[in-house]
């Protein structure tokens, strides 16, 4: 019996499986769909048929391997898209891509790369078609690669800008008795500011404003570039906000107001076919199973549980190992509905160790894409790619949405990083903070006796009284981690400590920033770091490369529980503070506020809070 199935048998009682097997494919599409009826027989043979790949854009898309999942396929990660759409391009069988895209969760630095990727198919002489009903900004900088983009006559292009918003709670806690503790070292370092400072810092709303004015202008430049139109003009339609379809029409932004039936005929006319055939789920691997049997259906779930690994073949690597979500010690984690990941220390040092421990791997591309977390974990992260490095294999970052503070620690010891010029990154600084609930079970009628041995025994306590709190010895250990990770900055990347803390102090840049004061090496995306990475490991076509993706996807059913387990904490917590854990979660920034409590509560049982994590934001 192997693992997968002693954990299932063990776990999941056959009722509750075939319950999970019909939940999930309640609500499974049928893949692909077909424009025009079928030619008939008489016409077989002069009908003429065309095949489109269907794109879609849409909801969180990252970078690590979701959880394998026995119910059907695995939900497409980041570079899985940019697979697919390169195979379109290379696939005969298809003329072109008919691309939806609907409010992606993604970052600027993402959005550029799918641009790239979506400009590179159209290099290879075929056409990209949409047609859409409601078009937000980030949606059109994506579709604007189209070569024909249509709406219907009552669509709309939603286009209001950019803004920043970052929730501040001092006054909410404070009447519910509960207090932060925060302490950071750098004058930019402005994470978790909100929990104990009523608005925002000088400081941070200088790093914000420069954010802000690099989204704008890119966002403003893409448009217009794909577009062919004027910048000023796309900052006309970005001052109206609300355009109806035939205003976006006059202003260039799309190509025709059409309904449904009518862009059907298009697409047949401007391909010279008689049928458009539309493959959905086009590059995705599907699971043909038979739904009508449960016995049947249990069997195959089964036994696609119990598959083993492809055996590794001897062909030269590049290896790819993803660190993706906050950085904690411990495993990775993620949640197989949302697929939000986290990245553990145990969990990444085995995979660099694999990575450098595997004599068919040439090279090592490291995909960062994380807000920071545990200096310590990170601090692992870091050692264990160092001695990767001894190995003689060469090193590469490529930063995705966000790399800063601890995300940039795991990257400063590569050979060669490279970002997207919307990049988050930096943030080289540290912050401590813990919750102190004293004033909360004051207000619940709550009494703590405490007995204690030592001068600073209250020190990192949850229930003593704020003012027998003494973070004094946290600040100096602070300051010696600031230095220390000052000091591996500046061995990494050929710079002084004055050099480096001049950059430093909490102070978040964007990637094209980053390349102008030498915390990255240059402006690049996922791609052209994997390109990077083969160059210099001396890899040609001829060798018959091929990547390995590390860690290995997780088994779904331990993502399953872990998540369960992640929310029932989160609930307790929300009972602690006194809130309605239902009317939370229609608030996602105070739900959101309330996770990074608990993290907080969780993570000081089992170490030191000391985190590098930027100050959370939102863009819209």
């Amino acid at each position: 019996m192997t693992t997968r199935n002693r954990m299932l048998s063990g776990r999941f009682p056959v009722v509750a499986l075939a319950l999970l097997a019909m939940v999930f494919f309640g609500g499974v599409s049928l893949a692909g769909t077909v424009s025009d009826k079928a030619c008939s027989a008489e016409e077989k043979e002069e009908c003429k048929t065309v095949k489109l790949a269907k794109i879609v854009i849409t909801g969180s898309i990252e970078d690590a391997l979701p959880p394998t999942s026995p119910f059907g396929p695995a939900p497409i990660y980041f570079k899985k898209l940019l697979d697919i759409i390169e195979q379109a391009a290379e696939d005969e069988e298809i003329e072109g891509l008919y691309l939806e895209v609907s409010s992606p969760a993604i970052g600027n630095a993402k959005v550029r790369e799918l641009r790239a990727a979506l400009e590179a198919f159209k290099d290879s002489g075929k056409k990209i078609y949409s047609y859409t009903e409601s078009i937000g900004l980030k949606d059109l900088v994506l579709l604007a690669t189209c070569d024909h983009l249509a709406t219907p006559e009552a669509g709309m292009v939603i286009i209001p800008g950019f803004s920043i918003e970052s929730l501040y709670y001092k006054d909410l806690f404070e009447k519910i008795g509960f207090k932060m503790v925060v302490d950071h070292i750098g004058d930019y370092k402005s994470a978790y500011e909100n929990f104990h400072l009523d608005g925002m810092s000088d400081q941070l709303r200088e790093v914000l404003s420069c954010i802000l004015d690099e989204f704008y202008d890119s966002t403003v430049s893409m448009i217009a570039e794909s577009r062919g139109v004027a910048e000023c003009t796309v900052k006309e339609a970005i001052d109206k906000a609300l355009l109806d379809a035939k205003t976006a029409k006059a202003l260039g932004l799309i190509d025709a107001v059409v309904y449904k039936d009518q862009f059907d005929e298009f697409l047949k006319k401007d391909l010279k076919a008689d049928k458009v055939e539309i493959v959905g789920k086009y590059g995705c691997e599907s699971l043909d199973l038979d739904t009508t049997n449960f016995f049947a259906l249990f069997s195959q779930i089964m036994s696609s549980m119990s598959e083993k690994s492809k055996p590794k073949s001897k062909n030269p690597k590049i290896a790819i190992i993803y660190a993706s979500g906050p950085i904690h010690s411990g495993k990775n984690s993620v949640d197989p509905f949302s697929q939000s990941h986290s990245i553990g220390s145990d969990t990444m040092v085995e995979a660099i160790q694999e990575a450098a421990d595997d004599e068919t791997v040439k090279a090592i591309v490291m995909r960062v894409d994380s807000p920071g977390g545990s200096g310590l974990a990170s601090d692992l992260i870091w050692r264990a790619q160092c001695e990767a490095k001894k190995k003689k294999k060469p090193l590469i970052v490529s930063m995705a949405d966000v790399a800063g503070s601890g995300g940039y620690y795991i990257a400063m010891a590569a050979d060669v990083i490279l970002a997207e010029p919307g990049t988050i990154t930096g943030s080289i600084g540290v912050v401590s903070a813990f919750p102190n609930l004293h004033g909360s079970l004051e207000k619940l009628g709550i009494k703590v006796e405490r007995l204690s041995r030592g001068k600073n025994a209250a020190m990192l306590s949850t229930f003593a009284p704020p003012e027998e709190v003494d973070i004094s010895l946290l600040t100096r250990y602070m300051e010696r981690f600031y230095w220390d990770f000052v000091d591996k900055v500046a061995a990494g990347r050929n710079m002084t400590r004055a050099q480096v803390h001049k950059l430093a102090q909490g102070r978040v840049w964007t990637g094209r920033q980053a390349v102008e004061n030498g915390l990255i090496d240059e402006i690049g995306s996922f791609s052209d770091a994997i390109n990077v990475a083969r160059a210099m490991a001396g890899l040609t076509d001829d060798d018959k490369w091929e990547t390995l993706e590390l860690p290995e996807a997780p088994d779904f059913f331990d993502a399953l529980s872990e998540s369960f387990g992640i929310s029932t904490q989160m609930q307790g917590m929300a009972g602690l503070v006194g809130l309605e854990w239902g009317v939370l979660s229609t608030v996602p920034e105070l739900r959101e506020a309330l996770s990074h409590i608990s993290t907080f509560i969780n993570l000081a049982r089992e170490e030191t809070i000391l985190y590098m994590m930027p100050q959370e934001i939102i863009v819209r």
